[in-house]
């Protein structure tokens, strides 16, 4: 199941419920509006992409315990604010091309598969930006000779991190530091 969104799209107070029997694709390619109060019921068979043009305002926010299968984000320019914890489970699970990924303070971003190519991309225009030593993103990696990109930074500046060869499997968690505050970045 795809459904494409092409025109603007705002998301009032209450809850959308993502399709959960199957596998389901939703295409965000216009503006996006995120009001307080609206959350989004993922599912672990559901794919969201942010594509096309149009600015994105407001936060996404998810209702627990489901995260999605995927999120890919790829519009130029734009920030994809996330309000709450959110979990990717699929392969790959985190796509990132254009525009970042803003996680707000206390939440976690997990890519929950520990396969290599479960995150794909990250680049300067294209990161998880993570509020300074309060959000985190995690990645489950597995022992072997490859190299696992956190690609990583704050709204700013983009700051990557590399695991490379791992010694054995983990689940390994990533925080922003703040040298204004005396910490190292």
């Amino acid at each position: 199941y795809t459904q494409d969104f092409n025109g603007s799209v705002t998301f009032q107070s209450g809850t959308v419920q993502l399709a959960n029997m199957f596998t389901s694709t939703y295409n965000f390619n216009g503006p996006i509006t995120f009001n307080a109060g609206s959350l989004i019921a993922g599912s672990v068979s559901a794919n969201i992409n942010i594509t096309g043009s149009g600015a994105i305002s407001g936060t996404i926010s998810f209702s627990a315990p489901l995260g999605l299968n995927s999120l890919t984000m790829n519009r130029a320019g734009q920030n994809l604010a996330i309000g709450t914890n959110l979990t990717l489970t699929g392969n790959p699970a985190l796509t990132l091309n254009n525009g970042n990924v803003v996680m707000a303070g206390g939440t976690t971003l997990w890519v929950n598969n520990n396969a290599l190519g479960a995150v794909v991309g990250g680049s300067a225009n294209s990161f998880v930006s993570l509020s300074p030593l309060t959000s985190t993103f995690r990645r489950d990696i597995q022992a072997g000779a490859a190299t696992w990109n956190f690609p990583v930074g704050d709204v700013a500046v983009y700051r990557p991190l590399a695991f490379i060869a791992p010694r054995g499997n983990s689940s390994v968690s990533v925080q922003q530091g703040n040298a204004a505050g005396g910490t190292a970045n």
